[in-house]
């Protein structure tokens, strides 16, 4: 959306990788450090200043001038998750639990809530969690964690003998983070420039 609102429509992203294929192709490929500046060259210094900014920087992206450009209403609602640091969570496929796979560099909430690498997930404060509810782990608008709530989880662990035991552990929250829910709806009434790029957009 960005590159139609600097290009004047007269281009889209489609047309910017299609004038790269030109330049590159499968026998030639791109330096990375020149890629944002060959960018920039289609486009102009806005799309090169967002890449820089938002792309390989640290700035959000706007997405309330995007949402202006097609029409839409945008809003975000904070909440707070937890913090379990590098640590990776899989799926099992024979019961659809949701399991910590590797632990790597624990956060202190980890280390003080006692999981253990192997350990499937059953049931958040109380609440059974499935691949539909997953986000609860770490907390939801709905269920935001802030640092000193009580967090409790419910895991399966696995004795040598493969038995499956259910471990109730607590602790309270520490390091929690901030997260925010995005949410665009169609604005009352859009002018003739914000319909062409919703059209552009939703092609139709």
């Amino acid at each position: 959306m960005l590159i139609r609102e600097f290009t004047n429509s007269e281009k889209g992203l489609q047309d910017i990788l299609n004038l790269l294929l030109e330049k590159y192709g499968k026998d030639k490929a791109f330096k990375d450090e020149d890629l944002f500046g060959d960018i920039e060259a289609l486009t102009g210094p806005p799309i090169g200043d967002f890449l820089r900014k938002c792309v390989s920087g640290t700035e959000p992206l706007p997405f309330e001038k995007t949402a202006s450009l097609l029409g839409m209403d945008y809003s975000k609602e904070k909440y707070s998750q937890v913090d379990f640091g590098n640590v990776e969570f899989k799926l099992n496929f024979y019961n659809f639990r949701i399991y910590v796979s590797e632990v790597n560099k624990p956060s202190k909430f980890f280390k003080d809530l006692g999981l253990n690498a192997g350990d499937e997930i059953v049931l958040i404060d109380r609440e059974p969690v499935n691949i539909l509810n997953l986000h609860e782990i770490y907390g939801s608008p709905e269920n935001s964690f802030e640092n000193g709530d009580s967090y409790n989880v419910h895991v399966a662990r696995f004795n040598s003998n493969g038995k499956e035991i259910l471990v109730e552990l607590n602790a309270k929250v520490t390091g929690a983070r901030n997260r925010y829910q995005h949410s665009f709806e169609p604005a009352g009434q859009i002018n003739e420039k914000q319909k062409q790029f919703r059209k552009m957009w939703m092609g139709k």
